[in-house]
């Protein structure tokens, strides 16, 4: 990705088979973690493709410090 908000066709094209997410202005790779979320896949899967700032961070629920640390790059 370019910057925030820009992507190539080519990052388009990629991103076609992966589950993203965008988190504080990161844009994180969730297709091997949704059937791992502790809440359950359909917390993860129905919020691919949006920025889901507001849910990580108290929206739904307040994450831990653990999960901080372990939400993908």
């Amino acid at each position: 990705v370019d910057s925030p908000g820009s992507c190539t066709c080519t990052d388009q094209e990629q991103s076609r088979d992966r589950s993203l997410v965008l988190i504080a202005g990161l844009i994180h790779d969730v297709t091997t973690f949704i059937h791992e979320h502790p809440g359950g896949s359909a917390l993860v899967s129905t919020r691919v493709g949006r920025d889901v700032t507001a849910d990580f961070f108290g929206g739904v629920y307040e994450h831990s410090n653990a999960a901080h640390n372990v939400s993908p790059p």
